[in-house]
């Protein structure tokens, strides 16, 4: 029983934490006008799908690992199981858009010709259309939610050997991991590379030991940001990949409760950090903030 509530606790600390930030980031984007960017669209997508799983995802599990089982039947067990589902990919998707975003912005870029508010929201569109398309299967037959861990949360089932089941994990490996990972890194790498290039020539053409050194502090930034969002990418959805491709070729009775509840577990965590990086960490946000006090 001190497991459910320890676990319970987490859950609260999340919810918590996850609602305050989101809630911070959000309202100073509605506050402050100059915060109201293409970029910034992006961020408040992100804030919102977090801000909703706050709201009407974990809290149920919450409330069920402190009574130490699932309180709210099958059916509850397929909305949970799919809002979280859903949320998470929208965070995921975003987190694409926002490094496609930044790939144009930065090489792409021509002084006539910005990325408007107007695309973004569009763009913002389509991304809940297609993680909508991705993420409705189960609901249909093609796999489906379960309870999973200590049976006090649900999520995709991973268990099932059926071709049917099997299918929608490989599909989900593929479309919701492998290809996003691939499209960020390919953007941060290009990024890089494109910063690290125009910095040795902004040094090697000037004389200034003030500008070498702001060259280089913008490459260290750079390089430290793309760090962030590739481990923090990685940390979040690579525990359940390896359960989900453990069960598809492993043997699932050695997938433990501890180890299956873990995924889910960690990758609640992201509606805490997220507001951190992407927006609380932001010099546009902290200035809003500033200039106000």
């Amino acid at each position: 029983m001190a497991g459910y509530v320890v676990i319970g606790a987490y859950l609260c600390a999340v919810i918590v934490t996850g609602f305050i930030g989101n809630l911070i980031v959000i309202a100073a984007f509605c506050k402050f006008k100059k915060l109201r960017t293409a970029n910034n669209c992006l961020i408040m997508n992100l804030s919102g799908s977090d801000l909703a799983m706050a709201i009407v995802g974990t809290p149920m599990s919450c409330s069920s690992s402190f009574a130490g089982k699932w309180l709210y039947g099958a059916a509850g067990c397929t909305y949970y199981g799919f809002i979280n589902y859903y949320c998470g990919c929208i965070s995921l998707n975003t987190f694409v858009v926002i490094a496609m975003y930044r790939y144009v912005v930065i090489l792409k870029h021509r002084p006539n010709r910005r990325i408007s508010i107007k695309t973004i929201l569009k763009v913002i569109v389509a991304v809940h259309a297609i993680t909508l398309i991705c993420t409705m299967p189960p609901l249909f037959g093609w796999n489906e939610f379960i309870l999973e861990g200590f049976k006090t949360q649900c999520d995709i089932n991973y268990r099932k050997k059926s071709p049917l089941f099997v299918s929608y994990i490989a599909f989900m490996f593929i479309v919701l991991f492998t290809t996003p990972l691939s499209v960020i890194v390919y953007c941060y790498w290009r990024i890089f590379t494109f910063l690290r290039k125009r910095t040795v020539e902004q040094m090697s053409q000037s004389v200034s030991l003030q500008l070498r050194s702001s060259a280089r502090t913008m490459e260290k930034r750079t390089t430290v940001m793309m760090l962030v969002c590739l481990c923090f990418f990685l940390s979040a959805w690579t525990p359940y990949c390896i359960v989900s491709l453990w069960s598809v070729f492993g043997d699932h009775r050695d997938i433990t409760p501890a180890v299956s509840a873990a995924p889910a577990l960690v990758a609640k965590s992201c509606i805490v950090f997220n507001p951190i990086i992407y927006g609380l960490m932001s010099p546009q946000f902290r200035r809003s903030f500033q200039v106000r006090q």
